[in-house]
């Protein structure tokens, strides 16, 4: 047998494995209803995604909610801090809030100086808005 001959071979036997080897493809039979749409990708979660990019370079659905309320706007600044690991020794209340949450977890080396400067400046816009509209505090 010569080599051409022999890899003449190897390419048929290669190919007919191949072909015999690959699932037929599934017959869908007429009349039936088309598969549901996949369902879409998780929701952003805003707290999250601003500890490492400005608010306004967020994705649309991911930033600051429509109609968000002085609470709202306040939840998510906080929930950026203890995000970063705040106690909030300083306010029980925020910290009952976000204790109740499986991933918060007081780091007791946080460190205000720690806090970079896109995290400084989404918590700005944020606490902006809330006193943009006058909203009361406690």
């Amino acid at each position: 047998m010569t080599s051409r001959s022999a890899s003449l071979l190897v390419w048929v036997l290669g190919w007919t494995l191949a072909c015999a080897t690959t699932p037929e493809p599934e017959k869908i039979a007429p009349g039936t209803p088309p598969a549901p749409p996949a369902p879409p990708a998780p929701a952003c979660e805003p707290c999250i995604a601003m500890l490492d990019t400005p608010i306004d370079e967020l994705p649309d659905g991911c930033g600051i909610p429509d109609g968000a309320t002085c609470d709202d706007l306040d939840r998510l600044r906080n929930c950026m801090y203890a995000r970063l690991g705040y106690d909030f020794s300083d306010n029980p209340s925020w910290r009952e809030v976000f204790e109740k949450e499986p991933w918060y977890t007081p780091d007791p080396a946080f460190r205000w100086e720690d806090v970079t400067r896109v995290q400084k400046r989404n918590a700005q816009i944020l606490w902006d808005r809330v006193e943009r509209r006058r909203c009361a505090r406690p």
